[in-house]
């Protein structure tokens, strides 16, 4: 969430505020590990499982411009707007 929310739309403190009462909830967060059989994890006790399945893979659609300056990937946007708090707003720029 950290990554996919930009703190110029949301706080960081927000976002992180929000994880810490889903996390004391007594949510478990796994990250990248392998997903086994369902009945195996009923077994090991997980009452209920969420998969949230990420792309960070980057890609633009095969049309004239795409190689252009200011031309991005969703991801490469993201990543631009957290480092710039202004990167939302139209009155300013990242490039």
């Amino acid at each position: 969430m950290n990554y996919g929310i930009t703190p110029s739309r949301l706080p960081e403190h927000v976002v992180a505020h929000d994880i810490k009462m889903v996390k004391d909830l007594g949510v478990k967060f796994e990250f990248g590990k392998k997903i086994g059989d369902y009945d195996e994890l009923k077994k090991q006790g997980f009452a209920a499982v969420f998969i949230g399945v990420g792309l960070w893979g980057t890609s633009l659609p095969k049309i004239p411009g795409t190689d252009k300056k200011g031309v991005w990937t969703a991801v490469d946007f993201l990543a631009k707007a957290r480092e710039n708090k202004d990167a939302l707003n139209p009155a300013k720029t990242l490039l």
